[in-house]
């Protein structure tokens, strides 16, 4: 499974995505508060093409790296799953 880093779907760039699920981690800095309508625009634009969304503040991966892991790996394996079920 490969993650691919500042895609281009669309008008937009996601900061990292996995193809095969369908699945969009996005890091959100200080610049994304600033963005609130344009961020629900992106978000809706990608879950019409069926893309799941993940996102995190930039300072839960400077701080909390671990926890993010954790994270990233249940939201896969969940994402792996939902797709399996939807394929039955």
């Amino acid at each position: 499974m490969d993650i691919d880093r500042q895609v281009i779907i669309g008008n937009y760039i996601v900061d990292f995505i996995i193809n095969e699920l369908g699945l969009v981690f996005e890091i959100d800095g200080y610049s994304h508060n600033l963005k609130g309508n344009y961020d629900l625009e992106r978000d809706s634009y990608l879950r019409s093409l069926n893309l799941e969304i993940i996102r995190f503040k930039d300072i839960e991966i400077k701080k909390y790296i671990e926890n993010v892991k954790k994270s990233d790996k249940f939201v896969i394996e969940k994402r792996i799953n939902d797709l399996r079920k939807s394929n039955d």
